[in-house]
C-alpha cells in the first residue's frame, strides 16, 4: 500500500496544477483575511470583536481554499483518465480498490496540507491587520484554535470528496465544473430558498466544521455529514470503476 501511495504522490508532483495551487491558496488566504478588516472599514462600522474577527478571518481563508482542494482531489483521480494512465495503473494493481484507497490518502493529506498552508498564511496576516487597528488578536483563544482545527479537517475531507467524485465521474472537466457549480452556485441558491435542506449539503456542512456563525449544523454533525458524503461517493465510485473498462 505504501508503494501505491508513493506512486500517487509522484503522479501528483509531476503535474502542473498542484504547483499552481500552492501560491493560489496563499494569496487567497491573505486577501480573505484583509477583506475582513477592509470590509468593516468601508462599511463605516466598528471592527469585529477580537474573537469574532479572528474567527471570521479563518473562515474566509477556509472557504476560498476548499474550492481548490476539491479540484485537487478530482485531478488526483479523474486526471488519470485525461492523461490515459488509468489503464496502466489498474493493470499494475488489478485490485482497483487499492488504487482508489491510495488516491484517497493522497487527497486527504493534500487537503490537510493546503488547509495548514492557508492557516499559516492567514493567521499571521490576521494578527498584523488587527494589531494595526488596535484590536488585540486572541492567539490563545480556544474558539480560534477550534476553528483552525476545523480548517484542517475541512481541507482533508474536501480532498477526499474530490477524489471520490473524480473516481465516479471520469471526465476531469465535467467533474470540476459540476463540483464547483454545485458548491458555489447551487448550494448558495438553496441557502436562500431552502435553508433547512441546504445546511445538510457538503459546502454548508463544511461551514459548520469551521464554526461559521449562522444557521448551520453543529461542528461534529457537519464533520459526520461530510464523512458520510465521502464514504457514499467513494463506494459508488469503486462500484463504477470495478464495472467498467479503465
Amino acid at each position: 500500500m505504501g508503494r501505491l501511495v508513493a506512486a500517487e504522490w509522484l503522479k501528483l508532483r509531476t503535474t502542473r496544477f498542484p504547483w499552481a495551487i500552492v501560491p493560489a491558496v496563499a494569496l487567497l488566504a491573505a486577501v480573505a483575511v484583509a477583506g475582513v478588516v477592509l470590509s468593516s472599514e468601508v462599511a463605516g462600522t466598528a471592527l469585529y470583536e477580537p474573537t469574532d474577527g479572528a474567527r471570521q478571518a479563518a473562515l474566509h481563508l477556509t472557504g476560498t481554499g476548499a474550492v481548490l482542494v476539491i479540484v485537487l482531489g478530482i485531478i488526483v483521480s479523474a486526471g488519470e483518465y485525461r492523461t490515459r494512465t488509468a489503464t496502466e495503473s489498474f493493470l499494475t494493481t488489478p485490485r482497483r480498490s487499492r488504487v482508489v484507497a491510495a488516491k484517497l490518502a493522497v487527497g486527504a493529506v493534500g487537503g490537510l496540507g493546503l488547509g495548514a498552508l492557508g492557516a499559516l498564511i492567514g493567521l499571521p496576516a490576521a494578527y498584523l491587520l488587527f494589531e494595526a487597528e488596535g484590536v488585540t488578536f486572541p492567539a490563545g483563544s480556544e474558539e480560534l484554535w477550534l476553528t483552525l482545527g476545523g480548517v484542517l479537517l475541512y481541507g482533508a475531507l474536501f480532498g477526499v470528496l474530490g477524489v471520490a467524485f473524480g473516481s465516479l465521474v471520469r471526465s476531469q472537466i465535467v467533474a470540476v465544473v459540476s463540483a464547483l457549480t454545485f458548491v458555489l452556485l447551487v448550494e448558495q441558491l438553496l441557502t436562500q430558498t431552502a435553508d433547512s435542506v441546504a445546511r445538510w449539503l457538503p459546502g454548508n456542512a463544511g461551514a459548520a466544521v469551521v464554526r461559521t456563525p449562522g444557521e448551520f449544523l453543529d461542528p461534529g454533525v457537519g464533520a459526520a455529514v461530510l464523512l458520510a458524503y465521502a464514504v457514499a461517493i467513494t463506494v459508488a465510485g469503486m462500484v463504477a470503476i470495478a464495472s467498467r473498462d479503465a
